[in-house]
Formats: structure tokens, C-alpha cells, sequence
């Protein structure tokens, strides 16, 4: 995670710490309640569940707000409130604790649909927060919920997660913003269709 979050901030997308620090708050909350939420909620519908969250980020892709060039921290008002970071961060932990997802995809699509932050930059938040603990706490109510945790699976993840995300990095970065998009959005759209697929086979 480090190295793609290095190759975003060399090649100009880096973001402020306060918003990382802002957006981690949220994330936190949000992880924490939706691992709580889905002690009680069926395999099915979890699957289910995740098809229409993809296909509602994949809405605010496509038809979200616009994202601004000049949007950055400054003393303008062009920055993003503290609250809309904060909802921010939410959506990625509700949907990390919830569906089991880092939450990198909430970010980016509410940060580039909702609130015009450039794609580069809101995929450089995801990003960053993926690499911070934020996960913990969620993690931990899982554990106490008597849910066993892959641990080797998780372990045998992590070359191919860090190899992964350097490469995608440095390609993400030498595409335009908006053809960036475009194939974000394309992603989601495969995802939302194989896991409605898997869904319907039960």
C-alpha cells in the first residue's frame, strides 16, 4: 500500500494530512457499526447487499458531480468540509465492516462523484487509508462474534496485494483523469455483474 501511496504523491496527487486524518475518523465509526450490522444478516442477502452497493457507486461515478481541477486545501472554501470528509470515511468503513471490502471503493467513488475531488487524488485517499489499521476494530468484532480469522490466507495475500498496488499505481498515474474514470467505473460495472451472478446461483 505504502509504495502505491508514494507513487500517487511523486507524480503530484498527493492529498493534505488533515484530510487523511479527518476521513480516518470516519472510517473507523463506520467499520466498527458495519461489522456490527452483519452479525445478524444472512449470506444471501449479504450478497445481494453487495451488488447494490456496487451498483450505487458505479451511479455516482457516472452520474456524480463533476470533479473540480482546483480542488485542494486552501483558505477559498474550495476544500472539502470536515463533515463531508468525515461521511467520506463512513462510507468506506460502513461498507468495509459490512461486506468485508477494504472500503477503498467508497472512498474514491464518493470523493470523485459527490464531491469533485479529481480521481487521481480521491484513489490516492483510498489508497492511503487502505494502509493505515482502521480495519482493527471491525476485525475485532468479528472475533468476538466467534467468526475464525484466515489468518493464513490473509498472509499468503499480502506479496501479491503489495506487488499489485505498486503496479497499479504507476499505471493509474500516467492515465488522464477522465479515462481514469471511465475505467473505474467500467470496473465496477464487471464487479457488479459477476456478484449479481454469483448471487442468482446462491
Amino acid at each position: 500500500g505504502l509504495s502505491g501511496v508514494r507513487q500517487y504523491k511523486t507524480a503530484g496527487h498527493g492529498v493534505p494530512m488533515r484530510w487523511l486524518v479527518v476521513v480516518s475518523l470516519g472510517f473507523l465509526a463506520g467499520g466498527v457499526l458495519g461489522a456490527l450490522a452483519t452479525g445478524t444478516v444472512p449470506d444471501a442477502t449479504l450478497r445481494w447487499a453487495f451488488v447494490v452497493y456496487l451498483c450505487i457507486l458505479l451511479a455516482l461515478v457516472v452520474f456524480g458531480r463533476k470533479e473540480t481541477p482546483a480542488l485542494a486545501e486552501s483558505s477559498d472554501g474550495t476544500a472539502p468540509s470536515a463533515p463531508a470528509l468525515v461521511a467520506m470515511g463512513l462510507a468506506g468503513g460502513i461498507s468495509s465492516g459490512f461486506l468485508g471490502i477494504g472500503g477503498g471503493l467508497a472512498i474514491t467513488a464518493v470523493g470523485a462523484g459527490l464531491l469533485g475531488i479529481r480521481q487521481h487524488r480521491a484513489q490516492m485517499i483510498g489508497l492511503a487509508i487502505s494502509t493505515l489499521p482502521l480495519t482493527a476494530p471491525a476485525a475485532l468484532v468479528y472475533l468476538q462474534s466467534g467468526r475464525p480469522m484466515p489468518w493464513w490466507a490473509i498472509a499468503g495475500m499480502l506479496p501479491g496485494l503489495w506487488l499489485g498496488t505498486l503496479l497499479g499505481a504507476k499505471a493509474a498515474t500516467r492515465v488522464p483523469p477522465e479515462r481514469l474514470k471511465a475505467i473505474f467505473a467500467l470496473l465496477l460495472g464487471i464487479m457488479a455483474l459477476l456478484m449479481a451472478v454469483k448471487a442468482w446461483r446462491g
